[in-house]
């Protein structure tokens, strides 16, 4: 008979135990993997890289003084201010001009919407204006504001 080796495993031990985790799906990860491309950044102290600049369109003077005239003219309605007929009319005819000098300028102004926000507000300055006058009109040739009876 031969001696046993030392460094050789005896058969009592018992047999190594199956691993639990076999079959089993491999753990998620907590976050997402990123999509997309990042660019590596540049070391520290390194200007970053220019990109270019595009500068905006000019807005048309026009289209702003026709909108800021068409506000003016409905607050002068508001306040019973028949003086928004001198604001109305021009917000109306500088709205046509800015929204046509825009259309024609194929990208290179914008306001647009300026425009068309100082034609609509000059236009509802002026009917407010209007219906204020005729009113006031009216009151007077009917004598609204009174009887007749009071005389001094």
């Amino acid at each position: 008979m031969s001696t046993p080796d030392p460094e050789q495993p005896t058969s009592s031990e018992p047999p190594a135990q199956p691993n639990p985790y076999a079959g089993q799906y491999p753990p998620q990860q907590p976050y997402p993997p990123q999509r997309g491309y990042y660019p590596p950044q540049q070391p520290y102290g390194y200007p970053q890289p220019m990109y270019p600049y595009y500068a905006a369109a000019p807005t048309n003077q026009k289209a702003i003084w026709a909108m800021v005239l068409g506000i003016v003219s409905i607050f002068g309605a508001a306040c019973f201010y028949v003086g928004g007929f001198l604001m109305g009319i021009p917000a109306i005819i500088l709205g046509v001009m800015a929204r046509k000098e825009v259309a024609r300028s194929q990208g290179r102004q914008e306001g647009g919407g300026f425009a068309v926000a100082g034609l609509v507000t000059g236009i509802i300055g002026l009917v407010i204006n209007l219906l204020i006058v005729a009113l006031f009109i009216v009151l007077f040739a009917t004598d609204g504001f009174g009887s007749s009876d009071w005389y001094y």
